[in-house]
């Protein structure tokens, strides 16, 4: 009896075996983006800290300033709250929002294409490096990400026979009212909105849906959706940043903002790498564009084109699309991994060596994409001066600090991080007085640690001078004891 392919255990298990590559992967790429590249806090990070210090569950019904991106901060503060003001706290929320991201993408890549291509389309995603960077960035970076995988995942699964129907339309209307608090993802929901308006397998769908379930969703989608409308009625900046608005236009800043997808000399600006994706997913991206426009009776190409039509004025006009554009430009480079494989396979329908002989060629493409992802990453983090810059280590170099400290400190930093450092003092075990004044920190009796700047308007010698290798200014705190 001759032995199939189907025979063999590696093949029947090949797409656990290859669920479990992605999750070894995330492991360790989340180890690499949090202790190591860049291991650090950026002023973004700081200042949403900050913000998510101040946000309540209250605010959906009493504002007390924006609600923008308001259910990130409140993650954000349960995590704070929990675990002090960390380096690892402050990510934390964008760990767990990114993790889910992965886990709702694939889910939507395997109901729309199939499971081989969602593996492959999820391990290029793991390791592309604006993923990285959202994910280990302890601001709203991730939240078009992941609101966008999460609305989209709900939205598939309503199209498929379940007995958990009801759950599926509860997370649609729930997610996509929640979303609209995150800048951009309106965009997404006019895409679904018009799809299954004007597209009749998508129009059959929702038609076939309990009327009295759609009726209690949308009550839901519209309470939870009232505060952040009311609020853009009051405060019209509001409305205009959800919309992505940008305050000024210029050609300067038009041309700014398109380098970040194709200028692949000047790799950074700010804490965000240059160019946004790598050349394979944006060779892979446009094979799926030539895909959606040849196979353009599809429900996916519908929903595809209306959201890049609605996304595309905004990559030259607003640099906070970035992120926004993530989840559009995996989806097109997994119809494109798709139609790829097809194409292969119709060459060779009933040859089993040419079909296993593709396999290697695209092996290498996606070892390729994703290894130079995280290189790009890694190396981009660690030795590019203004990428590398943007991130400190001062909070994880002055908990050690303090650890060796028994009494009162003065905290001497510059007004601009004042507000973080105050949050710092108010969840550390240590009584710290934070201030940005010479004066106030030199009339304080008790031991002083001033940041860099201050190191020549303060007397006498330091006791110890607390460096770091990742900043141009290295040095990054001057201890003096027994301060008097």
């Amino acid at each position: 009896m001759k032995t199939k392919v189907t025979d063999f255990l590696l093949y029947r298990w090949r797409y656990s075996i290859g669920f479990a590559v992605i999750v070894l992967i995330l492991v360790a790429l989340l180890s690499l983006v949090i202790f190591l590249t860049p291991g650090g806090i950026s002023k973004p990070e700081m200042d949403s800290a900050v913000t998510s210090s101040q946000t309540s569950v209250m605010d959906f019904l009493h504002p007390a300033g924006s609600i923008v991106n308001l259910p990130y901060h409140l993650l954000q503060r349960l995590s704070i709250d929990i675990f002090g003001v960390t380096t690892v706290s402050i990510k934390l929320a964008s760990i767990l929002m990114g993790i889910v991201s992965l886990v709702a993408l694939y889910g939507v890549v395997r109901l729309w294409f199939k499971r081989n291509v969602g593996i492959i389309t999820t391990l290029l995603s793991t390791t592309s490096g604006l993923f990285l960077l959202s994910l280990q960035n302890g601001d709203t970076l991730i939240t078009p990400i992941f609101w966008s995988s999460l609305v989209l995942f709900f939205g598939a699964m309503l199209a498929r026979p379940s007995r958990l129907k009801l759950l599926w339309v509860a997370g649609l209307f729930v997610s996509a009212a929640l979303s609209l608090y995150t800048p951009f993802q309106i965009y997404l929901l006019v895409a679904l909105f018009a799809t299954g308006l004007i597209h009749p397998h998508a129009r059959y769908i929702v038609l076939n849906q309990s009327k009295l379930v759609l009726g209690i969703g949308a009550a839901f989608f519209a309470i939870l959706i009232a505060p952040i409308a009311v609020e853009a009625f009051r405060h019209p900046s509001v409305g205009f940043t959800l919309l992505g608005w940008p305050d000024t236009i210029s050609l300067q800043s038009v041309w700014e903002h398109a380098k970040r997808y194709i200028d692949v000399y000047n790799t950074s600006s700010s804490t965000v790498l240059r160019p946004a994706y790598g050349l394979g997913i944006l060779l892979l991206s446009a094979l799926g564009i030539y895909r959606m426009f040849t196979a353009k009776y599809t429900a996916k190409s519908y929903l595809l084109t209306i959201w890049g039509i609605c996304l595309l004025p905004f990559f030259f006009l607003n640099q906070s699309t970035i992120t926004a554009s993530f989840v559009p430009v995996m989806l097109l480079m997994g119809q494109g991994i798709d139609f790829l494989i097809a194409s292969w396979y119709r060459l060779f329908p009933l040859n089993p060596y040419a079909r296993v002989a593709g396999l290697l060629p695209l092996a290498v493409l996606v070892l390729g994409v994703g290894l130079s992802g995280v290189e790009r990453f890694a190396y981009g983090y660690h030795y590019n001066p203004q990428a590398a810059s943007s991130y400190t280590h001062d909070l994880r170099l002055l908990g050690k600090t303090l650890k060796d400290t028994d009494g009162d400190v003065t905290l001497l930093v510059t007004s601009k991080n004042k507000p973080f450092y105050e949050l710092y003092a108010t969840k550390s075990s240590h009584h710290i007085t934070v201030t940005d004044s010479v004066e106030v920190a030199l009339s304080k009796p008790q031991e002083l640690i001033a940041a860099g700047p201050f190191h020549d308007f303060i007397p006498g010698t330091p006791s110890e001078i607390v460096v770091s290798d990742t900043s141009s200014d290295a040095n990054r705190f001057y201890i003096y004891k027994n301060n008097a």
